[in-house]
């Protein structure tokens, strides 16, 4: 090997190591959300083969095969592979279709939940869109649960004496007391 290559060799190693805070995580992006991406794009690269995968819209049909472990189209295949190479996949909860909707007949509302249920067991996360960013970047001292019980206040292991959760979830009296006892600040957003 010759010297300048050897130099550009040390150079590019030496720049992992000082610029690694400035190196942006890549990730991939899926959907029409761009408020969304923009905001992604603010502390992450947008690739077309990241670590993670974001999608910001699921359509019924792509819930419901995606379930089954199959795919419909171009966009659920995409989903489909990151899920089967054990790729972190994101779904934002305000962007499932199915979730649009105000009346929908009880067994349907259960057959859905079950799908998603699926998926999560899949390891895909399901998120709410002010969460994810958060919990992309780091900051896992998220809840986005309907409700916060002492079981789930428990269960979650905190980095900080602080767990930011959603204004629609409801803490029980045993959770608020044992936050109080543990001097856990908890912040609804």
């Amino acid at each position: 090997m010759n010297e300048e290559k050897l130099v550009a060799l040390i150079r590019e190693e030496l720049k992992k190591y000082i610029y690694k805070d400035v190196i942006k995580t890549e990730i991939s992006y899926l959907g029409e959300d761009e408020i969304l991406k923009g905001e992604l794009e603010k502390n992450f690269c947008i690739v077309e083969r990241g670590k993670k995968l974001v999608v910001s819209k699921l359509k019924i049909k792509q819930l419901i095969e995606l379930g089954n472990g199959s795919y419909c189209d171009d966009e659920s295949k995409q989903i489909l592979q990151n899920i089967l190479e054990n790729r972190e996949v994101f779904l934002v909860e305000d962007g499932i279709e199915w979730r649009n909707f105000e009346n929908i007949p009880i067994k349907l509302r259960e057959n859905y939940l079950q799908r998603e249920d699926i998926l999560k067991s899949y390891g895909v996360k399901i998120l709410k869109k002010l969460e994810l960013v958060e919990y992309l970047k780091g900051n896992k001292n998220h809840y986005t649960g309907k409700l916060l019980d002492l079981k789930e206040l428990k269960k979650i292991s905190l980095s900080e004496k602080e767990l930011i959760i959603s204004n629609n979830t409801k803490i029980t009296e045993l959770a608020k007391e044992y936050a109080r006892e543990k001097e856990i600040k908890i912040i609804k957003r």
